[in-house]
């Protein structure tokens, strides 16, 4: 006598974002249905009408930051339900691009967006570890559709994901890209960045901004310095490029997460005139 297999059961919940990722996988859902359409998707606001937030999830998607104390609580009573529960984009990931008000004071930016913050609470920027562990990580800003299809997939099958972890300039030299850090002296990001989205911006000559996240091996203050050594102009644009490194790996950065806003920062902000000689480390 033959028994129904149960589907995965999913679910998919916004935090602070713009919504890009979920856009890819509804994008990919008319691609790729043998993939998704093998799951039982629970929870997915964006998708489908009638959602259930309760129960136990096989996997859950997670985009977005944390920027309320709301979505520390939906975190904390999601997780225990979940068996593999995956940061989707690099909001999620590393606090995105919402993790720039972090350089002012909070009540400046809620006063900034509302005449009337009384009725809400905002806290400061934290990617999704910050709060409860997360098992997998999908990068990118919006996250690549075949890499979160391959992670849906290793996720059915069992098996680990096959991800990228090299960086965009490897992906630059197969495009046979003329490098924007050393040759145009632009303030790329490629060196330090995991791989994974083809090298898209250097390809349609725009420099990369990290939004995939460093790689595990990625050297900061190195790549700060030789930004410094070579006076790269638009320096100031690199400060700004840290909505992707605001919260960096642990295994990136064993001293602490917020190494960025001390060591590098302050070598980038040093004026050009003042730099002393001596080669970068």
């Amino acid at each position: 006598m033959s028994s129904k297999v149960e589907k995965p059961k999913v679910g998919v919940f916004k935090l602070s974002s713009c919504a890009g990722c979920q856009m890819v996988m509804i994008y990919h859902h008319d691609y790729l249905p043998e993939v998704l359409n093998a799951t039982d998707i629970k929870y997915f606001k964006m998708a489908r009408r009638d959602n259930v937030p309760e129960g136990k999830f096989d996997v859950v998607f997670i985009e977005g930051a944390v920027t309320e104390p709301e979505h520390i609580k939906l975190l904390k009573e999601v997780r225990p339900r979940t068996k593999l529960l995956v940061a989707m984009g690099a909001c999620a990931c590393d606090g995105g691009v919402v993790s720039l008000k972090n350089t002012v004071p909070e009540h400046q930016v809620e006063s900034t967006v509302y005449s009337d913050t009384s009725k809400f609470t905002s806290i400061k920027t934290q990617p999704v570890d910050e709060v409860v562990k997360v098992d997998a990580y999908v990068r990118g800003c919006p996250v690549d559709g075949g890499e979160l299809i391959e992670l849906i997939k290793s996720a059915l099958m069992g098996r680990k994901p096959n991800l990228t972890n090299y960086s965009v300039c490897i992906e630059c030299k197969l495009n046979e890209n003329p490098c924007r850090f050393i040759n145009n002296k632009e303030a790329c990001m490629g060196t330090i960045t995991r791989g994974g989205c083809g090298a898209l911006c250097p390809t349609y000559n725009r420099p990369c901004r990290g939004c995939r996240g460093p790689t595990t091996d990625a050297n900061i203050i190195s790549y700060a310095r030789s930004a410094l050594d070579r006076e790269i102009p638009g320096r100031e644009d690199l400060l700004k490029r840290r909505e992707f490194a605001e919260f960096a790996p642990p295994n990136v950065y064993p001293q602490g997460r917020n190494v960025i806003k001390a060591t590098e920062v302050a070598i980038i902000s040093t004026p050009i005139s003042s730099k002393k000689g001596g080669s970068s480390q």
